[in-house]
C-alpha cells in the first residue's frame, strides 16, 4: 500500500483493522472488495512513467495540466531516493523522475506523450 502513495496513517488503521477481525478480512475473497468498485478499478491501471531526458525543463504538474489533458493521475513522484507521494498542483517535474500514475491505459500512454513533448 506505501508503494502505491496510500498515506501511513491509512495503512496503520487498515492493518489494525486487520488485526481486529482475526485475518478474516483475507480470508473471504468474495467479501475483499464492491463489486461496484472492483467492476471500477478493472478499467484503471497503476503504472511507473519515467521522464525522459529530453524533458529539458521543469514544469509544474499545474503547468503540463496533467489530469486535464491526459485524464491520468499522479500519485506520487520518485526523484532520487526519495518520494514525494499526492504531490500538490505546483510540484515540479524533471527528467529522470518517476512518477506514478493512476488511470486507463490510454491515459498512461497520453501522458507518455505528453512527457515528450513538453521537452521539445
Amino acid at each position: 500500500m506505501r508503494q502505491f502513495g496510500v498515506p501511513e496513517e491509512s495503512v496503520a488503521r487498515f492493518a489494525a483493522e486487520l488485526r481486529e477481525e482475526g485475518y478474516e478480512f483475507l480470508r473471504a475473497p468474495d467479501t475483499i472488495i464492491d463489486p461496484w468498485l472492483a467492476d471500477l478499478l478493472e478499467g484503471i491501471a497503476s503504472e511507473w512513467v519515467e521522464v525522459p531526458d529530453s524533458f529539458a525543463r521543469e514544469a509544474t504538474l499545474a503547468e503540463l495540466a496533467v489530469r486535464e489533458r491526459t485524464g491520468a493521475s499522479v500519485v506520487a513522484v520518485q526523484r532520487g531516493g526519495s518520494a514525494n507521494v499526492s504531490p500538490s498542483a505546483d510540484f515540479a517535474v524533471r527528467a529522470g523522475d518517476r512518477l506514478l500514475t493512476v488511470g486507463g491505459p490510454a491515459a498512461i500512454e497520453r501522458l507518455r506523450r505528453l512527457l515528450g513533448a513538453a521537452g521539445d
